[in-house]
């Protein structure tokens, strides 16, 4: 034992003659046994004994210093901090050839100061750590501090050191909401880290798969976009998150994400980006919580098959838009490719094997089969029941609300040209402008989406689905995204035969009667 519990424990013996420093040390070692090592130190320890004997050695510890005052090389450092993550544990070789384990709390004492406690060896399983959430209050005990790689300070809670929950804290340490910030506001220029922000989720969450470059190993990712108040969006990803670890059900159409433990980067292609990795804590409102592994039970949905894009050269996703009885419109997004049977104007019911509002993911373990026109139990909405007026489609908050199918006349011939990004990559972009009898929009295409406008002349009329509604430069834009088609109308409600072909080479016959009381060719 050191010195201070030498002289402690002799306080005790001078108040307690009673006590010999054999009890007395068999006393304190009974009670980390009783409480816990990993959770008692020696020192921690001692004052039990000594409160529990009737002597008086002074006060507990408290907190010692704020994260503020951290500095390399320090040691026998106590401080109380809120959780912002906590990671799972990682294993490693050590130099000797054993196996090592890793886990990584990250701490914070206010909005701006934070630091990672990073605990080794046995201090990974310490009792009760699994349990531990974001928010919650913990001491750390006799730890150290050194410089990390990128030259942040690092405390590490060795075989020496200890973690400690504190139930009710006395603490003005701020709440995970009052550090929480907007995606939108964070600078443009600014390089951050440990941050928890919260934004809406734009579309769905995806997963990437890459090759580590330290290891060569094979590894996931999750993308996703976030939607700031401001209406800033801004592009996530979560290096080592796997698809295990996204809800298998979010109710919300266009939930709220929040993120805890992540950093910023700026990049010549995205601008400013946020970033992520195993330790990071992601929230989804509407589902079950992400580390949960998303058990939340789904129900089987009904819809009708309005488009379904040719899928991308080279394989890739089956991409399918899909009207329920409700005229929501759902996107299909069909991984295991189990929907090839079924065409455009049928109904199918499937299983998801995820479903975020309406984005909906059908992969090689989902259900899905044809129902009959009789054997449904609802009147599915038709083609023609979906469209809606070009003036109507207005930008929603990134979920599939603001998908939508319009029917509208070329009003002038599509303008390709190439552009170049900020990191100096060359693509396409398409523009025409096309209107209805409520008013005019531009229609965008990029990158491959340009083939879909390719023969689109002045004074065409097309039906397109799955076009997004966006702000643009001079009022709203409508940009095709992969659940977009555009079917040629064959004949203007004028009685004027239209011109130009079809805009995609696996567009079926035009329908006749457009104005009339016949069903149009997309209904049948």
């Amino acid at each position: 034992m050191s010195s201070e519990i030498d002289e402690l424990i002799s306080e005790i013996i001078r108040q307690k003659p009673e006590f010999t420093r054999q009890d007395v040390e068999a006393l304190i070692a009974a009670k980390k046994a009783k409480v816990g090592a990993s959770y008692l130190t020696d020192r921690g320890a001692v004052f039990l004994v000594a409160n529990e004997c009737g002597a008086t050695i002074g006060k507990p510890i408290k907190t010692e210093v704020g994260i503020k005052d951290l500095y390399a090389g320090a040691s026998e450092v106590t401080l109380e901090a809120r959780l912002l993550s906590v990671s799972p544990i990682r294993r490693y070789t050590r130099q000797d050839g054993g196996q090592g384990m890793l886990r990584v709390l990250t701490i914070y004492d206010s909005p701006s100061h934070t630091a990672s406690a990073k605990l080794w060896g046995e201090k990974a399983t310490l009792p009760g750590i699994d349990e531990l959430r974001p928010g919650d209050f913990v001491r750390i005990v006799k730890a150290y501090v050194k410089e990390d790689r990128d030259g942040s300070l690092a405390v590490h809670v060795g075989s020496n050191s200890a973690v400690e929950p504190v139930a009710s804290p006395q603490s003005e340490i701020p709440s995970l909401d009052a550090v929480t910030k907007d995606v939108g506001s964070l600078p443009e220029d600014a390089q951050q880290s440990n941050l928890a922000v919260s934004g809406t989720l734009q579309g769905e969450i995806s997963v990437m798969e890459y090759t580590r470059q330290q290891t060569g190993e094979a590894a996931t990712a999750l993308k996703m976009r976030l939607l700031g108040s401001n209406g800033t969006a801004r592009r996530v990803v979560l290096w080592g998150k796997g698809r295990e670890s996204i809800p298998k059900k979010i109710t919300a159409a266009s939930p709220k994400v929040r993120l805890l433990g992540v950093y910023t980067r700026v990049t010549e292609q995205q601008g400013l980006e946020i970033h992520g990795n195993e330790s990071t804590s992601m929230e989804v409102e509407g589902s079950s919580s992400i580390d949960a592994g998303g058990s939340d039970s789904i129900d089987p949905i009904v819809v009708r098959i309005l488009a379904k894009p040719e899928p991308p050269q080279g394989g890739g996703r089956q991409a399918m838009l899909g009207v329920d009885s409700g005229r929501r419109l759902y996107t299909i997004a069909d991984t295991g490719h189990i929907s090839g049977a079924y065409k455009e104007g049928e109904i199918v019911e499937c299983m998801p094997s995820q479903i975020h509002g309406t984005a909906v993911t059908i992969d090689s373990s989902s259900f899905i089969r044809g129902v009959g026109e009789a054997d449904s139990a609802a009147t599915l909405p038709t083609m023609s029941d979906v469209i809606v007026p070009i003036l109507d489609a207005r930008p929603g908050d990134g979920g599939s609300s603001s998908l939508y199918c319009i029917e509208c006349i070329v009003l002038n011939a599509p303008d390709k040209r190439e552009i170049q990004t900020r990191s100096g990559e060359a693509i396409y972009l398409s523009e025409m402008v096309v209107g209805d009898g409520s008013g005019e929009a531009v229609i965008k295409a990029w990158r491959n989406h340009t083939r879909l406008l390719d023969g689109c002349e002045m004074g065409t009329k097309y039906v397109v689905t799955g076009v997004r509604a966006q702000q643009g430069m001079g009022g709203v834009d409508l940009t095709l995204t992969e659940y977009s088609v555009l079917r040629r109308v064959a004949t203007l409600p004028d009685g004027e035969a239209s011109g130009g072909g079809d805009a995609s080479p696996d567009s079926p016959p035009a329908y006749d009667g457009a104005g009339g009381d016949e069903p149009r060719e997309y209904d049948r």
